[in-house]
C-alpha cells in the first residue's frame, strides 16, 4: 500500500490538498514530470509502460515519467525518476514548458512538467527499475512522430504533444 503523498492541484498548477496516492480519484489533477532524451543521432529514448500500470498498460511513453510528491518539486522529481527508472544520472534536464492535459475520456489529467536531456549512451547502459517498465529503445524521432499520428493508441495520452515540444 503506498503512502506517499501527492498535490491535487487546478487548472494553474496551484495546489489544492495533499492526498494519499491511493486515494486519488480519477478526476484529480496530480503533477507529472516527464523526461525525452535523445541522442546525437536523431533517435529518441521510449520506455514501454509496465504491463502491470494501472493507466496506460503497455504504452510507449518519453523515457522517464514521475508523479511528483507533495514535498518534491518538478526538477528533484524527475532526476531522482531517472535514476530510479532507467539508471541515468549526472545529466542535465532542460526545461520544456508546463501543460496541463486532458484525456479524451476527461478522467487522470495531469499537469506535466516536459524537461529534455541529450544522452549518447548505448542502450545496455540503462537498467529499468523492475515494474515500471518492460522495455527502453531507441527509436528514430522523425518516425516515432508518423507513427504517433498513424497509431495513437500505442502511446500515453500526451505523446500527442511531441511533435509541437521536441
Amino acid at each position: 500500500m503506498s503512502r506517499e503523498l501527492v498535490l491535487v492541484v487546478d487548472h494553474n498548477d496551484q495546489p489544492i490538498k495533499a492526498k494519499l496516492r491511493k486515494d486519488i480519484s480519477d478526476t484529480d489533477i496530480i503533477r507529472v514530470s516527464t523526461l525525452w532524451v535523445e541522442n546525437g543521432e536523431g533517435d529518441v529514448l521510449l520506455q514501454q509502460r509496465s504491463l502491470t500500470k494501472k493507466l496506460g498498460t503497455g504504452q510507449w511513453q518519453g523515457a522517464v515519467a514521475g508523479t511528483v510528491e507533495s514535498h518534491e518539486t518538478y526538477l528533484d522529481n524527475i532526476i531522482e525518476e531517472a535514476s530510479e527508472e532507467i539508471g541515468l544520472t549526472n545529466f542535465t534536464p532542460i526545461e520544456v514548458c508546463k501543460r496541463y492535459t486532458d484525456n479524451p475520456d476527461g478522467k487522470f489529467n495531469r499537469m506535466i512538467m516536459f524537461y529534455k536531456t541529450t544522452c549518447n549512451k548505448p542502450i545496455d547502459y540503462f537498467t529499468l527499475e523492475v515494474g515500471e517498465a518492460e522495455q527502453l529503445k531507441w527509436v528514430n524521432k522523425v518516425e516515432l512522430f508518423e507513427d504517433v499520428q498513424a497509431h495513437p493508441e500505442k502511446y500515453v495520452s500526451s505523446a500527442r504533444l511531441w511533435k509541437e515540444l521536441y
